[in-house]
């Protein structure tokens, strides 16, 4: 009897530990200044199923340098729109799974920005 309530306990506090887990941040944003000259870089993610603004920051980057940012975003899809301090500004539809260790990666380069998305998952 007591072996069955362990065991139930334990299921639910796994799953609940996962769900928990999975619906609070964890997505983390790599901004990387491959230029001589510092710059501020502006990021705006807008949740698509409601939404909502969940980051509107912006950030200031030494040249050939960079800056992480953790527990940024959650699961869901994203509208990013970054912009640097020049008026250059990108686009990009940022899909989070439920991993835990996604990257969303903003490049500095001498020719403008570039945005790229990945799952750091196992």
């Amino acid at each position: 009897m007591y072996r069955r309530g362990f065991l139930g306990v334990s299921i639910v506090s796994f799953f609940g530990g996962c769900l928990l887990f999975s619906s609070e941040g964890g997505g983390h944003i790599r901004i990387k200044n491959e230029t001589e000259t510092p710059h501020t870089v502006e990021v705006t993610l807008v949740q698509q199923s409601s939404e909502e603004t969940v980051l509107n920051e912006s950030y200031s980057v030494d040249g050939d340098s960079q800056l992480e940012i953790e527990d940024a975003f959650n699961g869901g899809v994203f509208d990013a729109t970054v912009s640097l301090d020049d008026g250059t500004t990108e686009t990009f539809e940022l899909g989070v799974g439920r991993c835990p260790g996604t990257y969303f990666t903003i490049t500095v380069e001498p020719g403008g920005l570039s945005l790229e998305g990945g799952a750091g998952c196992d």
